[in-house]
């Protein structure tokens, strides 16, 4: 498992060390200057950056991983059957892990 922070300045948990990359969003401004007349928009293609959990905090990171997965399936809204898909993996495989023994 991996430590992620996003170009926004986000922490989440990841899965790789490279996730894929997301787009950035650019002000664009029109031709007088002014981003009230932009006619467009651009982004720059930026990659997160993603480093390993120490084997000691493995066990704390996946216990958050699945207490968010929970809650994004319980409190979140539409969408319910695969949110509950997301938490019953991530329970699965902490259940399952050195963690809970």
């Amino acid at each position: 498992m991996y430590q992620c922070k996003t170009w926004d300045d986000r922490d989440y948990l990841g899965e790789t060390e490279e996730p894929a990359s997301s787009c950035a969003p650019l002000r664009t401004v029109g031709i007088d200057g002014s981003p009230d007349l932009a006619a467009g928009s651009a982004c720059e293609m930026r990659r997160d950056e993603c480093v390993a959990i120490a084997s000691d905090d493995l066990c704390r990171a996946w216990k958050r991983r699945v207490d968010e997965a929970e809650f994004r399936w319980k409190f979140a809204g539409s969408g319910n059957d695969a949110r509950k898909a997301e938490y019953e993996r991530f329970a699965k495989i902490y259940r399952d892990s050195a963690c809970v023994r």
